[in-house]
């Protein structure tokens, strides 16, 4: 069995000790760095080099920066926020950053460990309820002038487009349009490239956008 190595930094020595707790019973996953401020988002990266990297983003230091070093330094390291930090801004500019994944603390157990699998596979991971929060709040001047370029859709990219601004996971996709979750992936990866996305939230918004303008389907509800 693969074994993945987790590195934990946060400022509260107890929430690293609770993560260690949590990913210490569940098998294939251990932890094997640990640090407490943004400086040692960047030390640990380079020591470690673990396969995903826990942090939160109210350290002390430049955590923003902290990531995009560690995504240009060790690109292996997939970076996973863990935080209490309930804002849109804050994820945006983590996820913009090159975090991978935005878990809320509060949502702890199951979450954190669905979010560790996801992005240790290269998948960007959000806490449901609050990735459709940030999708429908954010206001990003850039986002909309990308979303208004010409894009050209086929079939199967407005029926992904569809499912995704009601924030279908892959796995529920899949289900819906009886494909494999493969094939969900390739064409969602191939979406966000067409609309110029970093990452899911990007391509999720700009699909809020393109449906809106496009009038193509009824607006989503959010529960």
């Amino acid at each position: 069995m693969k074994v993945v190595d987790i590195a934990v930094v946060d400022g509260h020595p107890l929430m690293i000790e609770a993560v260690s707790a949590l990913v210490g019973r569940t098998a294939g996953v251990k932890i094997v760095d640990t640090g407490a401020n943004a400086n040692d988002v960047i030390c640990v990266a380079s020591r470690s080099r673990p396969r995903v990297l826990i942090t939160d983003v109210d350290l002390p230091g430049n955590i923003f920066s902290a990531i995009k070093i560690v995504t240009l330094m060790s690109p292996e390291t997939k970076v996973l926020i863990f935080t209490a930090a309930s804002g849109v801004a804050p994820a945006v500019r983590a996820l913009n950053a090159g975090a991978m994944g935005y878990v809320l603390k509060l949502n702890a157990t199951a979450d954190l460990l669905s979010a560790i699998a996801a992005v240790d596979q290269g998948q960007t991971y959000i806490t449901k309820a609050f990735s459709a929060q940030a999708a429908f709040s954010l206001k990003n001047e850039t986002l909309r002038r990308r979303a208004a370029e010409a894009v050209t859709l086929n079939m199967r990219d407005e029926q992904i487009i569809r499912l995704l601004v009601r924030d279908q996971s892959n796995e529920e996709i899949s289900d819906a349009l009886r494909i494999c979750k493969t094939d969900v992936e390739h064409h969602v990866a191939r979406l966000t490239q067409k609309m110029h996305a970093r990452n899911r939230l990007e391509a999720l918004i700009s699909a809020c956008h393109l449906e809106k303008t496009a009038n193509r389907v009824k607006a989503p509800t959010i529960n």
